[in-house]
């Protein structure tokens, strides 16, 4: 019974990581449909990514977890965000890539640099 108990316990977590797989691949392809973009990915340049995470102390343990990765997740350098997003919106991004610098782009007509936002639980 203990045994039944604890193997669906843990059938439930790996499907709540599943589902959190599923959001920030979906949140990634939103993103780009919108002008945004996800990168820095396993997939896009994970050797040359090591200087750069040491350089703004970066935080391993905010990466997806091993069964993540297992899933099909992987940790992400950089968020670029359209600037027609709420701010609701925003948040959502900082909260499904919590290991990546998050930056939205200006409005045309702003100058060409971007703006590094921080989320609004860090203030």
């Amino acid at each position: 019974m203990v045994a039944a108990m604890v193997f669906c316990g843990f059938l439930s977590w790996i499907g709540w990581q599943w589902q959190i797989v599923r959001e920030r691949e979906s949140a990634r392809h939103w993103l780009k449909e919108r002008g945004g973009s996800v990168s820095g990915g396993l997939l896009d340049f994970r050797p040359t990514v090591a200087a750069p995470r040491k350089e703004r102390n970066y935080d391993a343990r905010l990466e997806p977890s091993w069964l993540r990765m297992m899933l099909g997740d992987q940790p992400f350098e950089m968020v670029d965000l359209p600037p027609t997003l709420t701010e609701p919106e925003r948040q959502r991004m900082f909260d499904l890539f919590p290991e990546a610098e998050v930056q939205q782009w200006p409005l045309e007509g702003w100058d060409n640099e971007s703006t590094v936002l921080e989320s609004s639980s860090d203030k």
